[in-house]
């Protein structure tokens, strides 16, 4: 039986990053709960808590990008060694912009970097739901919804309900957002100590 593999620093701290975030954002909603309006204000159209789990789901899944990257650049840069040559500085910075420039560059590059295949699916089912956040405002995207039945496929089998074209965040939702990201930035990090033995 192999012993499990222990968290390095910085996968640790990614994680610790999405607990706090987590919780910043339930004691703002519980916050907010408590908050009367005024008799005087007309009934707003304005979804506060919406845009509040929109808010926490966008900071977790960059929290979780922000690792994926870093982890991968900090190590493909120290084995390649780029400093002190100029060619070898200006293929590395071709290399490296090219292979974090989309999400799915990141996941090649761990693939033909490295062989490192986590599982993504969860993931990318979730990027699609920020991609509708962040670009749509809440809505399906243009793009998104030229691919109306895969998009909304992958949205729903990440247990996210779509009203239209509007994504709908449950407080539910958040938690299990939260449960992927710690999954995959674990699950990264000992497919990397596995590789290289490299624990930072």
């Amino acid at each position: 039986m192999s012993l499990p593999i222990v968290l390095g620093a910085r996968a640790e701290a990614a994680c610790r990053l999405l607990n706090q975030t987590l919780g910043l954002h339930r004691t703002q909603t519980i916050d907010t709960q408590r908050a009367k309006p005024l008799a005087r204000l007309a009934t707003p159209t304005f979804d506060g808590v919406q845009v509040q789990r929109q808010a926490t789901f966008l900071r977790m899944i960059s929290i979780t990008e922000a690792f994926c990257v870093d982890r991968l650049l900090d190590l493909a840069e120290t084995e390649f060694s780029p400093t002190g040559n100029n060619i070898r500085t200006l293929v590395w910075d071709k290399a490296s912009t090219s292979a974090v420039s989309t999400w799915s560059g990141t996941q090649d590059a761990y693939k033909s970097w490295y062989d490192i295949r986590p599982s993504w699916t969860q993931i990318n089912q979730l990027i699609e739901v920020r991609n509708a956040i962040a670009h749509g405002l809440g809505k399906l995207t243009r793009i998104q919804r030229a691919k109306r039945a895969s998009i909304s496929n992958k949205i729903t089998t990440a247990k996210i309900r779509l009203s239209g074209d509007y994504i709908v965040l449950e407080e539910a939702n958040l938690q299990s957002v939260r449960d992927v990201c710690v999954d995959l930035i674990s699950e990264i990090d000992g497919l990397v100590q596995g590789k290289t033995g490299d624990v930072n």
